[in-house]
């Protein structure tokens, strides 16, 4: 169950929410309109008032914005996985400290079971008899 938990929060840091497709898309939708506002400014087929002056400075903060706290969703999504993976390191060091101890215990019992075993080879096929 443990395992589906993790399986879980690591697909939630992968799928983009609504909110985050809204946010790239305005940001994606400010820049272009930026961008084709330059052009056609700088050809002269934009012809406007000084306070439309004023509307692609919105757009560049607009757009700033949608950045700016897209930048700090993904910020967030990093952290958490941060933490996903140092809980898990954290997992398995434990494991590597118990199979360590483990190991050892097996190696007792191994070298007891060939001190046993030679001395039975030398008890029974030895030159004792």
């Amino acid at each position: 169950m443990e395992s589906s938990n993790h399986d879980a929060a690591y697909a939630k840091l992968f799928k983009p929410t609504v909110r985050d497709a809204l946010l790239t898309i305005l940001m994606w939708l400010g820049i272009i309109i930026i961008i084709v506002w330059v052009i056609l400014k700088l050809l002269g087929y934009i012809h406007s008032p000084p306070w439309q002056e004023v509307l692609p400075f919105i757009g560049v903060a607009i757009t700033f914005i949608c950045g700016a706290y897209k930048f700090g969703i993904q910020m967030g999504s990093l952290q958490e996985s941060q933490k996903t993976v140092l809980h898990e390191l954290e997992k398995l060091s434990v494991h590597q400290q118990t199979y360590g101890k483990e190991m050892t215990k097996q190696r007792v019992e191994l070298t007891k079971l060939g001190t046993e075993f030679n001395m039975h080879v030398s008890y029974y096929h030895g030159n004792n008899r």
